[in-house]
């Protein structure tokens, strides 16, 4: 990169619109006007905005757009403090018309033909026989060269200008603005790699004879120059790419290219130039990064700001880079690490991975390169992982069931709590159902195998939740069996008997001591008998 300069000044005046804010181009003086000179002119234009002619002062500004707004009284104001700038009057100076010894026509001001009309040949021609040495003028090339820089450079942008104004088709393009183009990079090329050039620039600046320029400014304005100058075509191409003229933002790449023919690291110049791409990006990804720091809940919501607000970015990188780019590759690292981190700040604190998962997967429309597709590829399988381990299983295959799946579901009756009412003829008891999930494929071949009951399951009754309710009382089944109710009867009696004995003990009784027991409690003859076959049914009696 350069070597900065407090001013800056080039970076600051490098823009598409260089020569429509250049205060020698709009206020029609010449490069080495005296301050005699400016304060002259300074006078004709305030007599003409007071006279209402203005417009004769400034018409035929630039090439190629006539309806051009004419500046202000207050804008020609900060035109002419432009000039008492030292530093702004000598880089506008290296983008405008220098004066020819040898009393070339256009002396340095506007060229413009005797029609008014801007342009004149006869002066571009004998710069191009004086520059490519075919003249017999005695004096340096460099002024010509300079100057013929300066005019196809200035034709250029003229034209990027209309495009971008008018909205003109690509197609329709003239096929002079490559020619200007091309035409302007050869001269900055050629004039810029000379001694004699940055000689007279060095003398410009002696010229001036002011105390706040010294010998260290004219060596930063060539250690600046074609850095500058690429900022202009750099602006250009995100703004074309940024309108979605992907033609003629890739057109401003190949310019900057032939800017840079003898560099020894031109994808490494061409990469810093472009850079500012990449600093945004960052910036915006700190930024939402931070704020999903400090509150999680928000992560979700800072990821999605992250994918809109660099959508831009994304798109001219991707419109004036090739795929592989360094910058290129770093603007999507850059993003997908940002919305993954606000992610799972979000899922950690709510445990919502769906919808981490939704935006997790719109990341694969953004990754490129094989180690971006891993990185989103292993995140969700990640997440995948966490919702499968929330998710029901299949009672029978185990398989986690997603939510998009029309899972069925097959119940356990349970009943319990069986309590002998006080007719003491019929009992009461609870009912309760567990209900298990079941795949959409499980519950296929139950069906192909018509097996409806959760009987025809094994795995079911020994399930886990199902073995637990049996343990502490719980029975199979939707309502109480003959035996179950004879058994509560039973075992009712038995406790009567022998209130002593735990009831989980087994008696047998002899039919006789059976009888004598019931007797004593007082039992009919009619209720000894039914006890007494209840008794052996059950195997406590012989």
């Amino acid at each position: 990169m350069p070597t900065p300069v407090p001013s800056n000044v080039l970076f600051k005046i490098a823009h598409p619109d260089l020569y429509e804010r250049n205060p020698f181009n709009v206020l029609n003086l010449p490069v080495d006007a005296t301050a005699k000179d400016i304060r002259r002119r300074k006078e004709d234009i305030e007599a003409a905005f007071d006279a209402g002619t203005e417009a004769e002062e400034f018409r035929n500004m630039l090439p190629g757009d006539d309806d051009r707004k004419m500046p202000t009284r207050a804008e020609v104001e900060q035109l002419f403090s432009v000039l008492e700038d030292p530093e702004k009057r000598i880089a506008y100076s290296l983008f405008w018309f220098w004066p020819d010894s040898s009393e070339t026509p256009g002396g340095g001001r506007r060229l413009s033909n005797p029609n008014g009309e801007f342009g004149h040949s006869s002066v571009i021609a004998k710069w191009e026989e004086k520059a490519r040495g075919s003249s017999a003028a005695s004096s340096s090339p460099t002024v010509a060269k300079h100057n013929l820089a300066v005019f196809h450079h200035m034709m250029g942008l003229a034209y990027e200008l209309a495009l971008r104004k008018y909205n003109i088709k690509t197609a329709d393009t003239p096929a002079d603005v490559p020619q200007h183009w091309k035409a302007a990079i050869y001269w900055w090329n050629d004039v810029s790699e000379q001694a004699d050039f940055w000689h007279a620039v060095s003398e410009n600046v002696s010229a001036l004879d002011d105390p706040r320029l010294d010998y260290r400014f004219a060596r930063a304005l060539r250690d600046q120059f074609a850095f500058a100058f690429d900022q202009i075509n750099v602006e250009l191409a995100i703004d074309f790419a940024k309108r979605g003229r992907e033609a003629d933002a890739r057109r401003q790449v190949e310019y900057m290219k032939l800017s840079q023919p003898e560099s020894d690291d031109v994808e490494g110049t061409f990469d810093d130039a472009f850079a500012g791409l990449l600093r945004q990006t960052e910036a915006i990804v700190k930024t939402s990064g931070y704020e999903a720091d400090k509150m999680p809940r928000e992560g979700l919501k800072k990821a999605c700001e992250i994918l809109s607000r660099t959508e831009e970015s994304l798109r001219i990188a991707r419109t004036i880079f090739e795929k592989g780019n360094p910058i290129r590759n770093s603007i999507i690292t850059t993003i997908i690490a940002g919305v993954r981190s606000c992610l799972i700040s979000f899922g950690n604190i709510t445990n919502d991975w769906n919808a981490c998962l939704s935006k997790t997967e719109q990341l694969f429309d953004i990754a490129e390169t094989r180690e971006q597709i891993e990185i989103v590829t292993k995140d969700k399988k990640s997440i995948l992982s966490i919702i499968d381990s929330t998710r029901e299983p299949c009672v029978i295959c185990g398989k986690p069931i997603r939510e998009n799946e029309n899972a069925c579901r097959i119940n356990v009756p349970l009943y319990g709590k069986i309590a002998i009412n006080d007719d003491n003829k019929s009992v009461s008891y609870k009912s309760k159902t567990l209900s298990f999930a079941i795949c959409p494929q499980c519950n296929l071949f139950r069906r192909l195998k018509n097996e409806n009951s959760f009987l025809d399951y094994p795995d079911i009754v020994a399930h886990p939740l199902v073995q637990k309710e049996l343990n502490v009382g719980w029975n199979l089944g939707d309502k109480i069996s003959d035996n179950a109710v004879e058994s509560v009867f039973w075992e009712r009696e038995r406790a009567e008997a022998q209130p002593g004995i735990p009831h989980e003990t087994t008696l047998l009784y002899e039919e006789k001591d059976l009888r004598r027991i019931l007797k004593q409690m007082g039992r009919s003859d009619s209720d000894v008998e039914q006890a007494l076959v209840r008794a052996k049914k059950f195997g406590i009696c012989k």
